[in-house]
């Protein structure tokens, strides 16, 4: 198949509701999120903003290290280059500012640096089967 052929077949993805998406996978990580707060004893005085999902993928990020408003990060089911991952609730997580391309420090991005436990916070929530609007 030329290049041209697999470059137009990108561009004619099924239509998707961008905005209605996005709404579905912010609720779902909220929800994510304040489970686990609950799971591991928080109260809501504890935390004075709510951790992104982040918080949720890795030990080491503290609750109070996110902030900024969240932004959908588009995750691949494996990494290949030039090739988007598809918009879809299995393919996106939300983040805060300082954990995905804002939050660079040093040239260290915790979203690139973090993507094995990304696809794993979103194989967690396909079996979960929390899908919320869609």
């Amino acid at each position: 198949m030329s290049t041209i052929r697999r470059n137009r077949d990108r561009r004619h993805r099924p239509p998707v509701d961008w905005e209605k998406l996005r709404l579905a996978v912010m609720i779902r990580d909220v929800a994510v999120v304040i489970r686990t707060l609950e799971e591991r004893g928080y109260k809501s005085a504890d935390v004075s903003e709510l951790p992104c999902p982040a918080w949720v993928m890795d030990p080491e990020v503290r609750a109070q290290d996110c902030r900024g408003p969240w932004k959908l990060d588009h995750v691949k089911v494996q990494p290949r280059l030039s090739m988007k991952a598809e918009d879809a609730m299995g393919r996106l997580v939300s983040l805060c500012g300082t954990h995905d391309e804002r939050g660079m420090r040093a040239g260290f991005i915790w979203n690139t640096a973090n993507r094995e436990l990304e696809r794993e916070y979103l194989d967690d929530r396909e079996r979960e089967h929390i899908d919320p609007i869609l």
